[in-house]
């Protein structure tokens, strides 16, 4: 008989449901089996200190449709889960969800964005618009004018490429209010509300993932982060401004995921950015139309695409801390946590380190790799996609509560049985996308 995914060597302490959800007491040690069939749902049956509250199965939310879960976000009651979809199978978009009782999940409306390519959605700060990251198809030609064409008609016809902004005041009937085109993609977006109460949107612009030379002093700007005012009254994005690292850095580099908040020792409001092989860079962006390069993330290893670098939301033990983290490919080694001390914007240091043990070499693309985390209330809320969910503790990155069981019909996609996407606390519970099968609304328990 082969051995569950997860072996692990030693708990003690119990765990308690809080707001957000963490367990206390002591943590755990433990290590991964690697040797086994990732897509057989019967060794996949392992958790510590998480509780499954609620289970929303993919096909209850999509149907026919192949298509594949990815991001969820939350504005109140309301959450959002992207759609990523599948060349002549189904469209991308995202779904709308009444999530007010965690043990029952409703749907209330389905957009389609016309492209296969969605990853990331991020509502407006009131609530009223969702910003999503639309990047084609297979086609790689620029979609602008057949946007365009969408957005006069009101529907969503052709391949798009860029961040549409979505109406979600109704939320049973979501509809196209204005896009930002863009050639290739827009992996990621992060508004913000500045200090005049203007509403900002940094986006990640990616038009080529291979370095480029200085051009007078300068690296290259083709891939570079867009500072997009946004008007909710019209709607309309504008740009206004562009970040992009002032050093030639080799390897690929592109801005990835982004995130903004205030550091409450400096004042300062700081732009997150995950830079790929560059690192991660912490960016003035107090006035968001002048950002200012303040520090950097750097001694990563080979593998460290840096995918996501994200700050906490409270201050330990009067220190701000930030985790950075990669996504890795086959043949590299799973990936490393980082935490940092980020108190001071421009001379961020690392304290500590968290890898999925013993570090198991990815045989395939993903396979054991980080993707988005979460950091809220003294904890980091982390997806590993095969490796399942985990709470790590801040600042020690040590493991306070896992998740690896499969649920749901994982084969519905033909992926492996777990799956995990991202992992997000809200409201007293955390709910983790398994990409395949659907979602899970998790709470910590002894």
């Amino acid at each position: 008989m082969r051995r569950a995914l997860l072996v692990f060597l030693l708990f003690a302490g119990c765990a308690a449901p809080h707001s957000p959800p963490a367990p206390a007491g002591p943590t755990f040690e433990f290590t991964v089996e690697v040797d086994h069939d990732h897509g057989d749902p019967s060794q996949h049956n392992a958790s510590i200190g998480l509780d499954l509250v609620s289970f929303v199965d993919a096909t209850t939310l999509l149907g026919e449709e192949l298509g594949r879960l990815s991001d969820i976000q939350f504005h109140g009651d309301l959450a959002t889960v992207t759609v990523n979809g599948r060349a002549g199978a189904s469209s991308g978009g995202f779904l709308l969800l009444d999530v007010r009782d965690a043990a029952h999940v409703r749907l209330l409306g389905r957009y389609r964005s016309g492209s296969e390519d969605n990853w990331y959605t991020k509502f407006s700060p009131d609530g009223r618009f969702v910003f999503l990251t639309a990047n084609g198809n297979t086609d790689a030609n620029s979609a602008a004018g057949a946007l365009q064409e969408d957005l006069r008609s009101e529907t969503i016809a052709g391949p798009a490429r860029g961040l549409q902004v979505v109406d979600v005041t109704s939320p049973d009937a979501p509809r196209l209010a204005a896009f930002y085109p863009a050639p290739v993609r827009v992996v990621n977006v992060a508004p913000w509300t500045g200090r005049d109460g203007t509403v900002w949107v940094f986006a990640s612009i990616i038009q080529d993932r291979a370095a480029r030379p200085a051009i007078g002093g300068q690296a290259s700007t083709l891939n570079h982060v867009a500072v997009l005012r946004f008007d909710p009254s019209t709607p309309r994005l504008e740009e206004v401004a562009q970040w992009s690292p002032s050093e030639v850095v080799g390897g690929q580099t592109f801005p990835h995921d982004l995130f903004v908040a205030r550091n409450p020792l400096t004042d300062q409001d700081i732009l997150y950015v995950a830079y790929w092989d560059a690192g991660g860079y912490l960016v003035d962006v107090s006035d968001p139309r002048r950002p200012t390069t303040l520090g950097r993330v750097t001694a990563l290893d080979a593998a460290d695409h840096v995918h996501t670098f994200k700050a906490g939301d409270e201050l330990i033990a009067g220190k701000l801390f930030a985790v950075l983290a990669p996504e890795t490919f086959a043949a590299e080694p799973t990936g490393t946590y980082r935490a940092l001390d980020v108190s001071d914007p421009a001379r961020p240091m690392e304290v500590a380190r968290w890898t999925l043990a013993p570090n198991p070499t990815n045989a395939e693309a993903l396979l054991w790799s980080p993707h988005e985390f979460t950091v809220s209330g003294g904890h980091v809320y982390a997806s590993q996609y095969h490796g399942g969910a985990w709470i790590l503790s801040l600042p020690d990155l040590h493991p306070a509560a896992a998740w690896q069981r499969s649920v749901g019909d994982p084969g519905r996609t033909g992926d492996w049985a777990v799956d995990i996407e991202t992992f997000v606390p809200h409201a007293g519970v955390a709910y983790a996308i398994d990409m395949g099968s659907g979602i899970l609304v998790l709470r910590p328990s002894p």
